[in-house]
């Protein structure tokens, strides 16, 4: 009976240390506001925590989004068709990949949720979800001459080698922060700070001697927030 009990609890501990913290999935925006017809981008992260590559799998439900919302996501620079639900993709040792989520709104309902599940393949116990809400101002796209408070930063080109083109609009004038962050939420550039007028507004970045890889552009105006990830190939 002792033996039994003892085998039991050893079972129970190696499958709780086999199932939990092997990689997180964290994402620093997970609520925008979106435009009809214009695609909105959430950025998401997963972190391998161990020393080994992991083979993941990355899950997306559309089921609390309306029916003619399009969602795709795209895992590092790999983009997916938008009937595709399930990706497997390989976790590298310490390692971050990034999760892109697009959600384009094709009709006025209000809101939308996308759901993204990500597992080690076959673990489903393991599973961690991060849940993406969009909304939507109902009026605003009636008025296509009329900017919003607070627009989708467009970044272009996307990868780049040399400069970054970073625009936005605001429908009026706002104190506006725009800046480049690493992966670690280090900010590596300040592209604008302070009151910025109604209307649109373009910036360039040069990273200059920064190392390749992703980076993140961050708008907030308005008590808004919006993330765009941004590759830099040297």
């Amino acid at each position: 009976m002792k033996q039994a009990l003892f085998i039991l609890i050893l079972v129970t501990v190696m499958t709780s240390v086999a199932v939990a913290q092997t990689f997180n999935y964290l994402a620093p925006v997970t609520e925008l506001q979106g435009t009809l017809n214009q695609t909105t981008a959430f950025y998401s992260e997963v972190n391998n925590l161990t020393a080994n590559p992991i083979t993941m799998q990355a899950i997306i439900n559309r089921s609390q989004a309306p029916m003619s919302w399009l969602a795709v996501y795209c895992i590092d620079t790999i983009c997916y068709s938008p009937f595709t639900d399930t990706v497997e993709f390989i976790a590298q040792p310490f390692g971050l990949d990034s999760i892109l989520v697009d959600i384009t709104p094709f009709d006025t309902t209000n809101d939308g949720w996308i759901t993204v599940i990500v597992q080690p393949t076959g673990q489903p116990s393991a599973a961690q979800s991060i849940t993406f809400h969009l909304w939507l101002v109902l009026g605003v796209e009636e008025n296509p001459l009329t900017p919003l408070t607070h627009a989708l930063l467009k970044a272009c080109p996307n990868p780049f080698n040399a400069t970054l083109s970073l625009n936005f609009t605001l429908g009026h004038a706002a104190i506006t922060d725009l800046a480049i962050y690493d992966l670690q939420g280090n900010q590596v550039a300040q592209i604008f700070q302070g009151s910025a007028t109604a209307g649109a507004h373009h910036f360039t970045w040069n990273p200059g001697n920064l190392a390749s890889g992703v980076y993140l552009a961050k708008l907030s105006s308005g008590g808004k927030d919006q993330v765009s990830k941004v590759v830099y190939l040297r």
